[in-house]
């Protein structure tokens, strides 16, 4: 993805973001004209395809890339089978490229620590290494290795919720 794609996509997603609650308080007619709008403007921008849906953003554009952001999204197929999803919280981002580089967000009630060690444990029993780990304040990091990718693993607290960010690259 370019600089300049990739500069759109990060501006076409808050603009999708700040116009979600928008959208969903207005009435069928009136949420449907400005849902088509939107994704039309936006589909004109990428290319692709852009789905806006409830508090939902999706997009796929030409080069393979996807994204989605919101309630209720799920993980696209292209996600990289051998990197496994986190059972014990809500999927509220995640995006695929191409190149097959990963990332996800996940929203959970369980703490940091408990978190990160539910989902190491995933990682490991498919077979990843633990390579390395930090605790910056309360924020855990830990980095993950198999033969063909490296798995950044981010745990951290604010208002009262836990994030888990995994971010998947190939070696």
């Amino acid at each position: 993805m370019t600089s300049a794609h990739s500069i759109r996509l990060v501006a076409l997603t808050a603009a999708g973001l700040l116009a979600l609650p928008g959208i969903s308080a207005c009435g069928n007619v009136a949420e449907n004209v400005a849902q088509n709008a939107a994704e039309q403007v936006a589909e004109d921008v990428m290319g692709g395809d852009v789905d806006i849906s409830d508090n939902s953003l999706t997009v796929t554009d030409d080069e393979g890339n996807e994204m989605a952001v919101g309630e209720g999204i799920s993980i696209p197929d292209t996600w990289p089978g051998d990197v496994p999803l986190y059972e014990g919280g809500e999927l509220s981002m995640v995006t695929v490229q191409a190149d097959g580089t990963a990332y996800a967000m996940w929203t959970t009630s369980e703490a940091p620590a408990d978190a990160m060690d539910t989902y190491s444990s995933a990682l490991e029993a498919t077979g990843y290494t633990l390579e390395q780990e930090a605790d910056l304040g309360g924020t855990l990091m830990r980095e993950f290795r198999s033969s063909t990718r490296t798995v950044s693993v981010v745990a951290g607290e604010g208002d009262g919720m836990t994030t888990l960010n995994v971010t998947a690259v190939t070696n």
